[in-house]
C-alpha cells in the first residue's frame, strides 16, 4: 500500500478517534444526453470525479456520451465537467481571446449550443427516451452552468421538475470563499474539495454573521447509480434586426419596440456604485436588463416594453446559439479584477455602468436615458424619444451624426450632448 496516497478518515473508538482506511470498491456512472435522449453531442468530452475523499479520476465520455468511475471511496461523488475550448470555430476564439472581457468558453457551452429544444417554446422535458436507462433517483435535468467553474457568462438557471439532488452537496467538505478581489490575488489557488471551511467560518455563518458557504462546483452524483444528465440546450432569442443599407420594415417595428424599452431602468441588483456583491441579476420587468440579462438568454419570450402596457406586441425573434444573443457583459470580480474589482469604486465596471445611461439626476442633467447590447454582427443603441420640454427636446434638436472611427460602421461610438458613453463592450 501506498502510504502517501492513503486517505483516513476519523474513526470514533473508546471515547477517543483512531485513523482508518475509509473504504472503497464503489462504482458510480453517468451518461450526458440532449432532451431528445442522444448522448452523442457530448462524446469525446473530459471529465473530472472527485469523491468524498478528495480523490480524483478523469476519464472521456464515450461515443454514447457515458462515463464511469471504479473503486472510489464510499459516499457520493461531484461531476465536473470543465474542459476549455478547444476548437477552430472563429466565433468562440474571438469570445475567448477578446480584448475586453474574454468568456472561459468550455468544449461543453459548445455542444450545448448546438443541441436543440424538444418543445420549440423551450420548455423542459417531460418523458425523455433517456430516462429510463437511469437507474431510481438518478436522472437529473442540469444545465451547462452546474457542471463548469466560471458561470457569470451563462444564462440564468430555468425551472425543472428534475433538478439535481442539491442534498448531496451538503455531504461535501465546504469549500472556503475565493473573493480574490485585488489584481494580485487573481492566480491564487483554487478552492478544491479540500479547502475546507474552519470551525470559526462555519460557526459565523449558523449565527448569521456570515453568507453560507459556497457549494462545490458540479453536480452530485450518487454511488453504484447508473445516472443519465439530460443538458439544457444553450439556446437564445434575439430581435431580428436587418444590417442592410435599404429602408427596412421590420427595422422599423423592432426598433420601435426597443426604443419604447429604453424609457424603462436598467434593473441591474445591486445598483450602487461600487457592486459590492460577486454577481448581479436582473429580476425588474420590464427593463432593458432584464430582456438581454436574464429572459431572452433563458428563451424567456418577451413583449412588455413599458409596464403600463396591456396588449401584447411580440417582436419578430429569431433563435439562435446562446453566444450570438444580445450579450450583457459578465459581472465577476475574481474572473476580471482589474475592472469588476468593488476597491475601484467610482472606476469599477458593471453592467449597468457600461449598457446603461440615465443622467437624469446628475447636476448637469442632459435628461437622456439609453442603452447599448451587442452581438457579432451588430450593436444595438436604443435611447429614449422626447420625454418633456426642456433639456431633452434642445438636445433632440441639436442631434448630430458622427462618423466611424474604423471599419464600414456608421457609428461607433456614440455623443448624446456633450457626455460620451462610458462603455468598453468587447
Amino acid at each position: 500500500m501506498n502510504i502517501q496516497t492513503l486517505a483516513v478518515s476519523d474513526v470514533p473508538f473508546m471515547g477517543g478517534s483512531i485513523h482508518a482506511c475509509p473504504l472503497r470498491g464503489h462504482s458510480t456512472s453517468f451518461q450526458l444526453v440532449d432532451e431528445f435522449g442522444d448522448g452523442k453531442p457530448y462524446a469525446g468530452l473530459i471529465y473530472e470525479v472527485i469523491d468524498y475523499e478528495d480523490a480524483v479520476y478523469t476519464g472521456k465520455l464515450d461515443a454514447t456520451g457515458a462515463g464511469k468511475v471504479d473503486n472510489h471511496y464510499c459516499g457520493p461523488v461531484m461531476l465536473i465537467v470543465d474542459q476549455p475550448f478547444q476548437g477552430s470555430e472563429e466565433l468562440y476564439k474571438d469570445l475567448r481571446d477578446r480584448t475586453n472581457y474574454p468568456l472561459p468558453i468550455t468544449e461543453l457551452q459548445v455542444r450545448a449550443e448546438k443541441t436543440r429544444f424538444v418543445d420549440k417554446s423551450g420548455v423542459r422535458t417531460l418523458a425523455n427516451p433517456a430516462k429510463d436507462l437511469a437507474d431510481p433517483e438518478a436522472y437529473y435535468q442540469i444545465e451547462v452552468s452546474e457542471l463548469v467553474k466560471h458561470v457569470a457568462h451563462l444564462p440564468p438557471l430555468t425551472s425543472r421538475s428534475t433538478p439535481p439532488n442539491t442534498v448531496l452537496h451538503s455531504l461535501f467538505r465546504q469549500p472556503a470563499t475565493t473573493r480574490a478581489f485585488t489584481p494580485q490575488k487573481k492566480n491564487a489557488p483554487d478552492s478544491g474539495m479540500g479547502a475546507v471551511m474552519t470551525p470559526a467560518d462555519m460557526g459565523m455563518f449558523e449565527l448569521g454573521f456570515a453568507p453560507p458557504p459556497p457549494k462545490p462546483k458540479g453536480i452530485a452524483l450518487l454511488p453504484n447509480k447508473h445516472h443519465v444528465l439530460e443538458v439544457r440546450p444553450m439556446r437564445a432569442l434575439r430581435p431580428m434586426l436587418s444590417t442592410g443599407n435599404e429602408f427596412c420594415a421590420l427595422n422599423l417595428y423592432q426598433l420601435a419596440l426597443m426604443s419604447t424599452l429604453s424609457y424603462t431602468d436598467f434593473g441591474q441588483d445591486p445598483n450602487t456604485q461600487p457592486v459590492e456583491t460577486d454577481s448581479v441579476t436582473f429580476p425588474l420587468r420590464p427593463s432593458s436588463g432584464n430582456w438581454f440579462g436574464h429572459a431572452l438568454p433563458q428563451f424567456d419570450e418577451l413583449w412588455k416594453v413599458d409596464p403600463s402596457q396591456t396588449k401584447k406586441y411580440y417582436p419578430l425573434y429569431e433563435e439562435v446559439p446562446y453566444s450570438k444573443r444580445l450579450e450583457v457583459v459578465p459581472f465577476d470580480p475574481l474572473l476580471y479584477p482589474e475592472v469588476n474589482n468593488p476597491e475601484l469604486g467610482d472606476e469599477q465596471e458593471h453592467p449597468a455602468k457600461l449598457h446603461f445611461l440615465d443622467d437624469r439626476k446628475l447636476k448637469e442633467s442632459s435628461d437622456t436615458q439609453a442603452f447599448i447590447t451587442h452581438h457579432d454582427e451588430l450593436i444595438l443603441i436604443s435611447v429614449r424619444g422626447t420625454s418633456e420640454i426642456g433639456p431633452d427636446a434642445w438636445l433632440d434638436a441639436d442631434a448630430h451624426q458622427y462618423p466611424s472611427r474604423k471599419g464600414v460602421a456608421k457609428c461607433t461610438t456614440v455623443f448624446i450632448g456633450q457626455r460620451k458613453w462610458p462603455t468598453r463592450l468587447p
